[in-house]
């Protein structure tokens, strides 16, 4: 990451150059920390936010750190990498919490931002912080929000940031790749899909804000990364306007940038459309033939590691109720007391186990058995034989339930000459479903959680 963070100082050294001050010294560790100092309450709770400096008496300039995770998740903890490497450089660092979708749509992200930098203004005593030199930087959504940071002009001076540099951020949500997007974040971030609500999109684009009083704005993105984020129109028109701005495209990184250890490491959402567009482009490859081959094993859950993140839940959902080998439907409920079948567990708030879990349980059934949902087959003495849902076992015997009528039964161990391990009624899903599928299963059952 050490190229990335290069950047990043690169353009807050040329707009926030040092000046020297007096703030009181009170520690003498290398490093000074306050966390979780709250800067802004709402109905929904308390925000709250890290402050990261030298171990030194100047006053200092600021760069306030927005973590990503598409306004729906994150944590200022993922940006604290970031924040120590900036006070390694001289920076004091902040790192910060907005509010996520589940609980507000765009603009309260941007009005909790101009709230954290309205505190370090009003706080910069005490954090031994330069109130003149105060940057904001993100990754992806928070690379989004120090852009808009920047262009938006709320009529608080006190709130808004000298400099800003956005890493894979979207400048413009009117481009045709969000308009066209079906992923619900957006639509949970704006109110509605772009068709639904377009002029949500636009009043909500840093490109529609530009003004010639704009603060330098800095644009870093990955080699793969979408086109939109290299920002092309919004740089264009800054440079008309006169505000200074710049494009860094970091060879080989994907999106977001900050979550790759290697900027040749492609981001987990990404992964599989790599894996799929290289075994086109590069069939004879060895390095890439044996790469293929660590995932033949089509019941071992690290075969599908791509298909963790990036997935679509509409077509999940596509998938659950009518994909022809996979019809999660015919064997499960998925609502409370919805339609479906009692073949399998009712999915009824599955999506609040992790995405792994439900991985192992589509390609490996056979690994973890719901209790009363895997068969047993047992051979009697008396040369017959009686199958049914294992339910439990105990010294005296086995207790089977009859998946028909319902009807337990129980089994003495004295009547048993062989039975068969407990096998899953699912069949390994791996086999029976393309990788896209799978990817975009797990994305639906994820979003099946309680209300």
């Amino acid at each position: 990451m050490k190229r990335i963070f290069d950047r990043i100082i690169f353009w807050l050294l040329g707009f926030l150059a040092y000046s020297n001050g007096n703030a009181k010294e009170n520690s003498h560790s290398p490093v000074k920390k306050w966390e979780d100092l709250a800067f802004a309450s709402h109905p929904t709770g308390e925000l709250v936010l890290d402050v990261f400096r030298p171990s030194d008496s100047k006053k200092r300039p600021a760069v306030l750190c927005l973590h990503g995770g598409f306004w729906a998740k994150g944590s200022k903890k993922f940006m604290h990498p970031l924040a120590e490497d900036l006070v390694v450089r001289g920076y004091v660092a902040v790192s910060s919490n907005y509010r996520l979708t589940d609980v507000a749509p765009a603009p309260a992200q941007l009005n909790d931002v101009f709230a954290a930098i309205r505190f370090l203004r009003e706080n910069a005593n005490e954090y031994g912080i330069d109130s003149s030199k105060i940057g904001v930087t993100g990754s992806s959504a928070g690379g989004y929000l120090a852009v808009m940071a920047a262009t938006f002009n709320g009529g608080d001076p006190i709130a808004r940031p000298n400099a800003a540099v956005g890493m894979g951020a979207q400048t413009d949500l009117t481009s045709p790749h969000i308009q066209n997007s079906t992923v619900l974040n957006w639509s949970k971030f704006m109110g509605g899909f772009y068709h639904d609500v377009p002029e949500n999109y636009a009043s909500q684009s840093p490109i529609a804000h530009l003004s010639p009083d704009d603060p330098p704005i800095a644009i870093i993105c990955g080699e793969y990364d979408q086109p939109s984020t290299r920002a092309n129109a919004f740089r264009h028109q800054a440079f008309r306007l006169g505000v200074p701005t710049g494009l860094t495209v970091i060879p080989g990184a994907p999106h977001g940038l900050l979550r790759a250890d290697e900027h040749r490491q492609v981001a987990p959402g990404l992964q599989l459309e790599v894996i799929e567009a290289a075994s086109i482009l590069l069939p004879t490859d060895e390095k890439f033939k044996s790469l293929l081959a660590g995932r033949s094993n089509l019941m071992n859950p690290k075969s599908f590691q791509e298909c963790l993140e990036g997935g679509d839940p509409k077509k999940g959902e596509t998938v659950f109720m009518n994909h022809i080998g996979g019809q999660c439907v015919r064997c499960h409920k998925y609502e409370k007391r919805g339609p479906g079948s009692n073949i399998g567990p009712n999915l009824w708030k599955i999506g609040e186990r992790d995405p792994k879990y439900l991985l192992e349980s589509l390609v490996a059934p056979q690994a973890t058995i719901a209790r009363n949902f895997g068969n047993v087959s047992i051979d009697l003495k008396d040369g017959s034989n009686i199958s049914g849902l294992f339910v439990e076992e105990s010294e005296k015997g086995i207790k089977l339930k009859d998946p028909t009528s319902g009807a337990f039964k129980f089994i003495s161990h004295r009547n048993v000459s062989a039975r068969s391990e407990v096998v899953s009624v699912m069949p390994p899903m791996g086999a029976m479903m393309q990788r896209s599928e799978l990817r975009d299963l797990i994305a639906y059952l994820s979003t099946l959680i309680s209300e």
